[in-house]
């Protein structure tokens, strides 16, 4: 992984705990305050270098699962949790756009994977980001209205979302309200 610093006011194991905490959640603070474990980590005060070397950490793993993804349904996850890590912002959108600009997506991803971009939108202090992204959401709206409707397969066999509504009248809702 990386090489492990301690701080010396922190002992071995209890650094040990805060680590397998944060790696547990993802570094996702709000999961950990959720399931009642943000008390127990705080009181391990890890220093902020460990916690951005984990965040690291987390990022380049985000980053290798979308670019080696296996399916659809595992990339729009992976883009989701590398975008709710809040680090990098202006990157994970360029690594966004590439993926987009260059692998063959269904339908209901793209819009899935607009949608994640969007939250980014709302947390941002980058116009440059900002952007960037509105720019994109344009571009990617104006072709998934103009082209076939597909729906990868995985998506069809999720247990569920058995009862979704997939119909081209909704997925094209959906795509409409991406400009929203």
């Amino acid at each position: 992984m990386f090489k492990k610093k301690t701080n010396p006011n922190i002992k071995k194991e209890d650094m040990k705990q805060a680590e397998m905490l944060f790696f547990r959640y993802g570094g996702n603070k709000f999961g950990m305050y959720q399931n009642g474990d943000l008390k127990k980590y705080e009181g391990f005060h890890v220093p902020k270098k460990i916690e951005k070397d984990w965040y690291e950490v987390i990022y380049k793993d985000y980053v290798a699962k979308i670019e080696n993804h296996s399916n659809n349904l595992d990339l729009t996850v992976n883009i989701s949790s590398l975008i709710n890590l809040g680090i990098k912002e202006y990157e994970i959108v360029k690594l966004i756009i590439s993926i987009l600009n260059t692998k063959l997506l269904d339908t209901f991803t793209i819009i899935r994977i607009c949608e994640e971009m969007k939250k980014i939108i709302k947390s941002s202090k980058s116009s440059d980001t900002i952007s960037l992204i509105k720019n994109e959401i344009i571009k990617f709206h104006d072709i998934l209205l103009s082209s076939t409707i597909t729906i990868s397969n995985e998506y069809l066999t999720l247990s569920y979302m058995k009862d979704y509504d997939f119909s081209d009248e909704y997925i094209k809702r959906r795509i409409s309200a991406l400009l929203n």
